[in-house]
């Protein structure tokens, strides 16, 4: 019985996440390839992409400090994706932003490398043990990803674009649902890691919140 929870939990469980948080990053490339066609009028919405680098390169970074594979999985291909997206909107408003030298999208890309570069630098130079390293970078990664899996519900209140529900933030809610619960079982029963289940179990509740509206 123990060999099968270890399995489930240890396994099975954060396979899934794998899965699902790969699918989850892949759900606005479609849209970035419609943008990026010809005469399109899409518009795109870079806060996201970058908030998907910025908090894909923590769990990267956090991945290989506690040696997990993965969590390595579910999050070094976010990063290639929002990179992918950023880049794509940059490229589409170029010609909006030719009157300044750097846009603010790609101030926001410098900024989310940047946090990570420099908390490494701070901490590796002040000569921090590796557990305390650990710590840093996950009570930061854990607050990332909290916003993350809250920024839709904060949005659709704020600006009370109740029309909109159905069509994109119910399969958003459902997919981050699904994702978080995985990772919160994984953090909790799997491998006991309070930076991995805890902000995903804040985002199973804002799921179920947003499903519910």
């Amino acid at each position: 019985e123990r060999m099968a929870s270890e399995w489930v939990f240890g396994i099975f469980v954060p396979l899934i996440g794998s899965i699902l948080a790969n699918a989850m990053w892949c759900v606005p490339v479609q849209n970035t390839l419609n943008a990026r066609k010809p005469d399109s009028n899409i518009e795109l919405e870079p806060i996201p992409f970058v908030v998907t680098v910025l908090n894909c390169m923590g769990w990267t970074l956090y991945s290989f400090l506690i040696m997990d594979p993965f969590v390595f999985s579910a999050n070094a291909f976010g990063i290639l994706v929002g990179l992918f997206n950023t880049t794509s909107y940059i490229m589409l408003t170029a010609d909006k932003n030719r009157d300044s030298m750097i846009s603010s999208t790609e101030i926001g890309l410098l900024l989310a490398a940047s946090f990570w570069i420099l908390l490494m630098l701070v901490l590796f130079f002040s000569s921090q043990s590796t557990d305390t390293i650990t710590t840093v970078i996950g009570i930061c990664t854990c607050t990332i990803t909290a916003l993350y899996y809250c920024s839709p519900m904060a949005n659709l209140l704020l600006t009370r674009n109740f029309a909109t529900i159905d069509v994109i933030y119910l399969p958003m809610g459902i997919t981050n649902l699904i994702c978080a619960l995985t990772w919160t079982l994984y953090g909790a029963f799997g491998i006991g890691d309070i930076f991995v289940w805890l902000p995903n179990l804040i985002g199973t509740i804002a799921s179920v919140i947003l499903v519910s509206l």
